[in-house]
């Protein structure tokens, strides 16, 4: 009763400590929960409907039968014995019960034993005393009943996971209705507007081009084959676990899916940065700014970068050693970053830092020029009768887009000093 008890309620600490997690992200990064994470919260929730009145009707039995184990070890035999204590007698040693049967008689030959000098008790009395002690007190070790020891296993599942997608947020996000294949529509030749050169003559004309730029739709998830013993003995939950873990990759793959594309994007467009100081970076940053203007009429609004290149930039100094990024009091700095958080601003863009980037990344972008296309599919479950097991899987459809070809520029940066 009380391992069940204790599972349940571990089920729903795992699903409280889920919604937390999600509320908290959201809150983090000053936003709604995204599809994904509205449709875990949906689950957690469902879960402890569920989980709670499981745990309130097993709790009021467990109360029952405490109380009737109370009452009966309260009972005193016709020796004045309590239940608890005759049973205990019954388990101890025979060796026990003939050395001493009595208390008392323990007592005395533990003050004998510890006897000082000038008490009326020889040597010989004091060693067999102390023969007796040592040999009725048997030691009791853990060694000595490791059919009573448990073996617990404490707190959630240690998972460690960057399951963001910091570079697909920042797309343009459209939700994908047709597939596996579809177009965007894209202009490729502008109307024409010029001066009339003279009354009644023509104004100019141009027609406008539309072409059709194909986005292919790719499936992307994963499935694991539970047993029901591994479901039902686990804890915590291997079932929680198990999704958990296929959502936490399932992010991670769609954010490699925009970090390609993005990476693929700047390439087609790099340039160099004249030094590796501070002063090199900030140039190279505002000419790749002046590249993207170019090339779309629209200025960048992020800048994406690999975490070694987040950390180099973040510890730049200027000659004096001043930090060129000060976590806190900028003053005519060019920005604002600190070790303790991926947010801050690097002159006006907004980093964005992904583990799904390349080392030695650095990428100014236009974030509405691309897009990410997702259907979320989620948990898919299939129960198994004739193996005892369930099917677990999770899912989705995804695809990304750049609008433009110079939407992104890439920056390469000189080895550091």
């Amino acid at each position: 009763m009380d391992a069940l008890l204790e599972n349940l309620r571990a089920q729903l600490d795992e699903a409280r400590n889920g919604i937390t997690a999600l509320t908290q992200r959201a809150a983090d990064e000053n936003r709604d929960l995204n599809d994904a994470e509205q449709h875990n919260f949906d689950a957690y929730r469902t879960q402890i409907e569920g989980l709670q009145p499981r745990i309130d009707q097993l709790a009021a039995v467990q109360r029952s039968y405490d109380a009737s184990a109370s009452a009966i070890a309260s009972v005193v035999d016709g020796n004045g014995n309590s239940g608890v204590a005759t049973l205990q007698r019954a388990e101890a040693p025979d060796y026990l019960q003939r050395t001493y049967p009595t208390a008392g008689a323990w007592v005395v030959d533990y003050l004998m034993s510890r006897a000082p000098g000038g008490i009326d008790v020889s040597s010989e009395q004091r060693a067999a005393a102390r023969d007796r002690i040592q040999r009725a007190v048997a030691n009791q070790t853990t060694a000595d009943n490791p059919g009573l020891i448990p073996e617990p296993i404490i707190g959630p599942v240690i998972n460690f996971i960057d399951n963001r997608r910091p570079v697909w947020n920042t797309f343009t996000q459209r939700p994908i209705t047709a597939g596996p294949l579809f177009y965007r529509p894209r202009v490729t030749q502008h109307t024409l507007v010029g001066p009339q050169t003279a009354e009644k003559t023509e104004l100019p004309s141009r027609k406008m081009l539309v072409e059709r730029v194909p986005v292919t739709v790719a499936t992307y998830g994963g499935v694991v084959d539970i047993s029901l013993q591994d479901i039902q003995w686990s804890n915590p939950s291997i079932m929680q676990a198990i999704i958990d873990d296929l959502r936490a990759q399932y992010v991670l793959q769609t954010e490699g899916v925009a970090a390609g594309l993005l990476n693929t994007t700047g390439d087609a467009n790099t340039i160099t940065a004249d030094s590796a100081d501070a002063q090199g970076l900030i140039k190279a940053l505002y000419d790749a700014s002046a590249a993207v203007f170019t090339g779309i009429g629209l200025l960048p609004t992020h800048v994406a970068m690999s975490v070694d290149v987040w950390a180099r930039i973040g510890s730049l100094t200027d000659a004096g050693g001043r930090p060129i990024f000060p976590s806190m009091g900028p003053a005519n700095a060019p920005g604002m970053m600190n070790a303790t958080s991926l947010n801050g601003s690097v002159v006006g863009l907004i980093p964005v830092v992904s583990s799904g980037l390349p080392a030695d990344t650095l990428i100014v972008y236009r974030a509405d020029a691309l897009e990410g296309w997702e259907q979320l599919i989620g948990v898919l479950q299939v129960t198994e009768p004739r193996l005892l097991g369930t099917e677990v899987a999770y899912a989705g459809f995804a695809a990304s887009l750049a609008l433009s070809a110079d939407a992104a520029v890439s920056i390469t940066l000189p080895a550091g000093p």
